[in-house]
């Protein structure tokens, strides 16, 4: 009889153990693949393309207006950024509107215009990148240059647009910036008066300007897949140099 007891008291703690095992055994899993979760959740992404509407002011800077940022008109626009890695990037922007002349014979003048460029930026820091990258930040300066077309109440030009902003990164897909952008452009014809004096300078003197000051709110696509961010990382921490990120 007490044989048969113990056998039993035996066998019921065995199973007891068996099952806070598997109970043990559940958690861990279940621990283990919230973790994962959480991480998979918090991994920072990094996207090839980024997609923008901007607004603004635009002037001109010709035979009528010498001083920046007077007579400022509205302007518009929109844009497509292709990024390279952190520092490079291409943009195709589209603005347009109107950019203030000044007054030409006691008549107050603005300047219908649309203009297309492709440009170059260039980011001081690594912009957007992962904490374990290089010199990275959401927070950056850059430069932009590039070619274009204006066309206006009067002609076409040739435009070469070229200037300095600032760009900040927010949540996971978001990019807010500002910037001051100089056109110089191939006519003389852009604010209305071609060449009044009969100068002559040439180019660089005899040609018009316009300017556009900007701020911007971007979105991030296109997420570069995880195996292209794993070979950057390797890459960056071994001192090997990447082309894209």
């Amino acid at each position: 009889m007490w044989q048969f007891l113990w056998s039993a008291l035996v066998y019921k703690l065995r199973t007891m153990k068996q099952r806070v095992k598997t109970f043990v055994k559940i958690a861990l899993c279940a621990v283990i693949l919230m973790m994962t979760s959480t991480l998979t959740a918090q991994q920072y992404h990094k996207y090839y393309m980024e997609v923008g509407v901007l607004g603004g002011g635009s002037f001109s800077l010709g035979d009528v207006n010498h001083k920046p940022f007077t007579h400022l008109e509205p302007t518009l626009g929109a844009f497509l950024k292709y990024k390279f890695n952190g520092h490079w990037e291409i943009k195709f922007e589209g603005t347009g509107w109107k950019s203030g002349v000044g007054e030409v014979n006691g008549v107050y003048r603005a300047t219908p215009f649309g203009q297309g460029a492709v440009m170059a930026e260039y980011n001081f820091y690594n912009y957007g990148g992962t904490p374990y990258e290089a010199y990275s930040s959401n927070v950056t300066p850059y430069l932009f240059w590039g070619l274009g077309f204006m066309a206006f109440k009067g002609g076409v030009s040739a435009s070469m647009p070229f200037g300095i902003g600032v760009k900040y990164r927010f949540g996971k897909r978001w990019n807010l910036g500002a910037y001051w952008s100089m056109q110089k452009l191939t006519s003389d014809k852009f604010d209305g008066v071609d060449d009044p004096y009969h100068l002559n300078k040439g180019f660089l003197m005899n040609r018009d300007w316009n300017s556009t000051v900007a701020v911007y709110l971007s979105f991030d696509f296109w997420r570069i897949c995880a195996k292209c961010q794993n070979y950057n990382r390797y890459s960056t921490q071994h001192g090997f140099s990447q082309q894209r990120y």
